[in-house]
């Protein structure tokens, strides 16, 4: 979600929700051998998500969606638990951080969360 003050002081408060994809490359290290592994990644990508463009004509504002790109870095601490040798369910704790300051990441470049997933082989 994004919160932008009065523009032009003409207009209340706006908000609204954007959306974010993440492509990430990284290595990683697996420590253990049994149903319980734990693992450390370091991961480096870029950001693609919508920031809000602001376009005024005469007295009409209008909000636009402008696709945008950011990258950043990413260290993750977790744990798998395997059900079987090829699917495991994930619990990640993670911190995040952009490589420069614009938009949403102008008064914070950092950020921290939570992921459950589940992981599997490919081949």
């Amino acid at each position: 979600r994004y919160h932008l003050d009065a523009i032009f002081n003409e207009t209340n408060i706006i908000e609204g929700t954007t959306s974010m994809e993440d492509l990430l490359v990284g290595v990683g290290y697996r420590m253990g051998k049994n149903k319980t592994q734990w693992f450390v990644l370091n991961q480096v990508g870029i950001r693609f998500y919508d920031y809000p463009k602001i376009k005024t004509d005469d007295e009409v504002i209008s909000i636009l969606q402008d696709n945008k790109s950011i990258g950043f870095n990413r260290f993750s601490i977790g744990v798998e638990y395997y059900l079987n040798n090829q699917i495991a369910v994930t619990l990640e704790g993670f911190f995040a951080s952009t490589l420069k300051r614009q938009h949403f990441w102008e008064d914070k470049r950092s950020s921290f969360g939570l992921t459950l997933g589940i992981t599997t082989a490919l081949f």
